[in-house]
Order: structure tokens, then C-alpha cells, then sequence
């Protein structure tokens, strides 16, 4: 069974590249939606970094959560 994204305990990462892959877009893409690199998309994504306030305000408004 897979992971359910709403549930506590999923990684920020994973929800990020669950509704990316949602929305149908690239790493690359999201990131120029974003202004950060595609390296820091990856880096996110995989649990790396922590993304900044503006970041996660950007992605509340794109991914509309």
C-alpha cells in the first residue's frame, strides 16, 4: 500500500514530488515556476534541504494547499 500524503510522518520531499508529478511537471519546470535550480528541486525533493519561507509560500499558492 502506498503512502498517503496527508498522513503525519510523509516526508515535505515526497508530497512536493507527488504534486509536481501531479501537476505534470518537470523538476526543471518547477523550478522556474519556483526561481531556484533545478539542482535544489532535486535537492528538496530527495530530503537534502528544507526549502526557505518564500519557497514553500510559492508552492502553497501552485500546488494550491
Amino acid at each position: 500500500m502506498a503512502p498517503d500524503p496527508d498522513q503525519p510522518g510523509e516526508s515535505l520531499g515526497r508530497r512536493v514530488a507527488q504534486h509536481r508529478a501531479k501537476l505534470g511537471l518537470t523538476q526543471q519546470e518547477l523550478a522556474e515556476r519556483l526561481g531556484i535550480s533545478r539542482v535544489a528541486v532535486s535537492h528538496l525533493e530527495s530530503g537534502v534541504t528544507d526549502p526557505g519561507e518564500r519557497t514553500v509560500a510559492l508552492l502553497a499558492g501552485l500546488f494550491k494547499v
